[in-house]
């Protein structure tokens, strides 16, 4: 009776050993994601057009459908910033929100704002040597603390590009303008820091 007992724990100790030693089965690999980098950017650029135009929600899907029939015109499936924000699509924002403007051009610049300003309720003050020989790079630092005054943050965003595009959001979205640029990739400063 020993003897079988101690012939059966050999056995069960073989047993598990030789378990041990064979290969696992092979583990299936998941199917790819179905969202791609295209769609995350796609998605990020909705949401910052969504904080952009927080007071004027209803814009937001009619601006974000006419850049993707820009990008599909062009052949282009990219939503990062720097395709975006460009001549070509950047002239579907409204000027009241955001605007792009050649870096030397101070009399499309000082309208704009204008524009931008007349949304908060006021009119910028300019000196003659503003409206007469000032670039958009001095121009932007002069209506910054203007806004500012008036409840609102003028933002410059990097171009890599010779033009600026400005953006404007009340005060109180200022943070959350801030994440969803970041969370796009879209480099933003405060204008009074123009890149």
């Amino acid at each position: 009776m020993k003897y079988i007992i101690i012939f059966g724990l050999l056995a069960v100790f073989l047993l598990l050993l030789f378990k041990r030693r064979r290969p696992l089965p092979a583990v299936q690999a998941l199917p790819p994601q179905r969202h791609t980098a295209a769609a995350d950017d796609a998605a990020a650029f909705r949401h910052w057009l969504a904080v952009l135009y927080r007071d004027q929600p209803q814009d937001v899907e009619a601006v974000y459908q006419g850049v993707a029939a820009q990008l599909a015109a062009e052949g282009e499936t990219d939503w990062q910033p720097d395709n975006i924000i460009h001549f070509g699509t950047g002239g579907l924002l409204d000027a009241q929100h955001a605007f792009l403007v050649d870096w030397k051009d101070g009399d499309s610049f000082i309208d704009w704002v204008a524009e931008m300003a007349a949304r908060f309720g006021f009119q910028p003050v300019w000196t003659a040597q503003n409206q007469d020989e000032d670039l958009p790079e001095t121009l932007m630092q002069a209506a910054y603390p203007q806004f500012l005054a008036h409840g609102a943050v003028l933002y410059n965003t990097a171009t890599g590009g010779d033009y600026y595009c400005l953006a404007i959001v009340p005060q109180a979205d200022s943070a959350d303008f801030e994440a969803a640029s970041q969370q796009w990739g879209l480099a933003v400063r405060r204008a009074d820091q123009p890149y």
